[in-house]
């Protein structure tokens, strides 16, 4: 879909791989997910923005089981009493200072 027409900037980020590790039912280590993060936001211009990689609603966080905690709405502060773990892609100056 067209930028233009839905009002959103498209991310033209680098994509960052995700992997997340958990235990199986014996307790032996395994990788539950092996693929590009899908929380991206890109801001004020297609290469600035930010990639989710964890977050967490509270503290200390609750690892057992496993629900992909980067779901849902992507919002800039971390969610009230949690933390994230994101990377954030700065443009080169060309690409976001004005001219």
């Amino acid at each position: 879909m067209d930028q233009r027409a839905t009002g959103h900037i498209i991310p033209s980020l680098k994509p960052i791989r995700r992997v997340v590790t958990g235990h199986d039912a014996e307790g032996n280590a395994i990788i539950l997910e092996n693929d590009d993060a899908k929380q991206i936001l890109a801001i004020g211009v297609p290469t600035h923005g930010v990639t989710d990689l964890w977050k967490t609603t509270s503290m200390p966080a609750d690892n057992k089981g496993y629900a992909d905690p980067c779901t849902g709405k992507l919002t800039l502060p971390p969610p009230p009493n949690g933390t994230l773990f994101r990377i954030v892609e700065f443009p080169p100056d060309r690409d976001f200072l004005p001219k």
